[in-house]
């Protein structure tokens, strides 16, 4: 009786075990397309052998089976392979955004912003004057390009702010997704351990847990580390955002207001996120790099262009004689702004072809002759220029001062003056300045005689220290502010196309009376321009200036193309693998589906054919 109880306990155990293996195979067909469901396998093994007595007798002992349990159902994994595509997702997102990011640029200046048009049309237009100084008509077209060479130019630089303030609040959403998927993780944490301590395997939790940790790899690079009973810690950007059952919030931290904010670990300083990929890697690199850059670019634009075009325009006349008016503005300084961005020399050099301290061989009195400079060196930024009077032009000097490292413009302007510009490199700050050893600065009517800035007897301003016409550092927001000046809105007649005769005696370079309404030398020397390399240290034009923007935009954009489709291949052919090894086929679902099938078919056989033993038996004992 106790051998035929014995097969019916083995039956109904291979038919639970069968039925068992064909609930998971129908939960594996069920979740064929379920995003990061691992198809789950079923292990069985024979349970525990009983000793019986043999049919030889109580002597002898036989080992009988007792059927059939499923050590374990499973999810088939690769780790490895789903952390490399984590790390590829992470490297992927990075590229992707910065593409997408770029294309925006891109597409902003080649369509509706085209500055380098602009600019050319604005030239056009004022060698159109040159021809006809006194036609109402073609001032009136100057004045309508330079508003639209402002415009292009305040518009371009508001579009990048705009794309800054965007980053900046998908940023501050990516913060509150980091927050959600580090508190369900945290959860996921918590159920994965309870079911590892009694002694279940935590298959479907460890699935969400492996879509989530992809989700978090495209915010920034991502590390676990195994922590107690099946939990997993998460680090992001370096920073622990979950440990065990629980998660840390990150929010923004602010870095001023034209910087991208970060992203810390409960809003500390200490705890702030770095990531070396993902989308928030790509946020700070285009912050950092590219659209840092281009903000650069363009108030590097606008400050060269109001310089040198209101240079040549405040020394013409306009139609009813009056002269030294700006055509372009970058708006006024802040009220806190003190540090130097440039300063003109009072002093007018009469011959720029001949030496500073002239040519003793001629009869005739030549520029410094009378009192030469002689020989020295002065100091702009904290390098020294030297000199020589006797052989140098004031065109030697100037360019000794821009292919130095002194991060300093020097140009000669039509009244045959020294004009000193900081750079951008320099962030348009002349810091220092000294006549070291010589007298140049003092003779060029830029610093007085045994003087220095910043001055050492206190002066305040420090900038009164100069002898020449000063200019303060423009606002950070210089392309924002770039217009045309009211004097020109409001009056066509003060476009000074006009040269003036410098009546002066001795003659001081400046025109002292318009040569009349009919002359337009002035808007042809502004038309010139257009060909002059004003842009880089006066190493460009406007044009090429514009064109290597906009290419070195388009060579990042492509490269990050490259680089993002070299990824995507990478990463599909990472997740065919993994599909492979992880994913459901249809085709051994079914096959394992009949296998099950059959065993339990049999199963039942076993059942119904031990019953018909007892049958037997029980009979037979009556």
């Amino acid at each position: 009786m106790a051998n035929g109880m014995l097969g019916l306990s083995i039956g109904r155990s291979a038919l639970g075990a069968h039925q068992r293996a064909l609930e998971v195979t129908s939960q594996n067909i069920a979740n064929a397309n379920t995003e990061g469901y691992t198809r789950k396998i079923v292990t069985m093994q024979a349970s525990t052998s009983l000793n019986l007595p043999d049919v030889q007798g109580v002597s002898q002992v036989a080992q009988v089976g007792t059927g059939v349990e499923i050590s374990r159902i499973e999810s088939v994994r690769d780790l490895l392979l789903n952390d490399k595509i984590r790390d590829l997702t992470s490297d992927f997102k990075d590229s992707e955004k910065t593409r997408q990011i770029l294309d925006q640029v891109e597409a902003l200046f080649a369509g509706e912003i085209d500055i380098a048009e602009s600019l050319d049309n604005f030239f056009s237009s004022l060698h159109d004057l040159a021809g006809s100084p006194d036609s109402l008509t073609i001032r009136a077209v100057v004045r309508s390009r330079g508003v639209e060479v402002a415009n292009r130019i305040q518009i371009a630089a508001t579009s990048v702010e705009e794309l800054r303030v965007d980053m900046a609040s998908e940023m501050a959403d990516k913060a509150t997704l980091i927050n959600s998927i580090s508190a369900e993780l945290a959860k996921l944490n918590e159920q994965a351990s309870a079911m590892t301590s009694n002694d279940l395997q935590p298959n479907d939790f460890e699935d969400r847990r492996q879509v989530l940790l992809e989700q978090l790899s495209e915010l920034g690079d991502v590390q676990t580390t195994p922590g107690s009973a099946s939990s997993l810690n998460v680090l992001l950007g370096s920073q622990v955002i979950v440990q065990g059952f629980q998660s840390f919030d990150v929010s923004t931290v602010s870095n001023g207001p034209d910087l991208l904010p970060s992203l810390a670990v409960g809003g500390s300083l200490r705890a702030i996120l770095q990531p070396v990929s993902g989308q928030l890697r790509a946020f700070q690199d285009l912050q950092d790099g590219t659209l840092s850059t281009l903000r650069g670019d363009l108030n590097e634009l606008a400050v060269s262009l109001t310089e040198s075009f209101n240079t040549i325009h405040s020394t013409g006349f306009g139609l009813n004689g009056t002269t030294g008016v700006d055509f372009f503005t970058l708006g006024t300084p802040p009220s806190t702004e003190s540090r130097l961005y440039s300063v003109l020399g009072t002093s007018f050099v009469e011959r720029l072809d001949v030496a500073l301290d002239g040519d003793a061989t001629t009869v005739q009195t030549e520029n410094f002759e009378s009192n030469p400079i002689g020989t020295g060196s002065f100091v702009i930024n904290g390098i020294g220029i030297s000199y020589n009077g006797s052989t140098d032009t004031l065109q030697t000097v100037v360019d000794r001062i821009n292919n130095s490292a002194a991060n300093v413009t020097a140009t000669v302007t039509p009244e045959n003056r020294l004009l000193l510009s900081a750079r951008r490199g320099a962030d348009f700050v002349i810091s220092n300045m000294s006549d070291s050893q010589g007298t140049f600065l003092s003779r060029m009517g830029i610093l007085p005689a045994s003087s220095a800035y910043p001055p050492t007897n206190g002066a305040n301003p420090p900038t009164s220290v100069f002898t020449g016409e000063v200019a303060l550092r423009p606002a950070d927001d210089a392309a924002r502010r770039f217009a045309v000046t009211d004097e020109i809105i409001a009056d066509l007649g003060k476009i000074a196309a006009a040269k003036g005769d410098d009546l002066s005696s001795p003659p001081d370079g400046r025109g002292d009376r318009s040569r009349g309404p009919g002359d337009g030398a002035n808007a042809l020397l502004l038309a010139g321009l257009r060909e002059t390399d004003t842009m880089s240290g006066n190493t460009s034009t406007y044009n090429e200036y514009i064109a290597g923007m906009l290419g070195t935009i388009g060579v990042e954009a492509g490269a990050a193309k490259r680089t993002e489709e070299g990824l995507e291949a990478q990463i599909d052919q990472l997740k065919s693998r993994r599909e492979e090894i992880q994913g459901v086929s249809l085709d051994e679902e079914l096959i394992n589906m009949i296998k099950y099938q059959r065993g339990f078919q049999a199963a039942s056989r076993i059942i119904s054919t031990m019953d018909e033993v007892l049958q037997t038996l029980i009979a037979l004992g009556q």
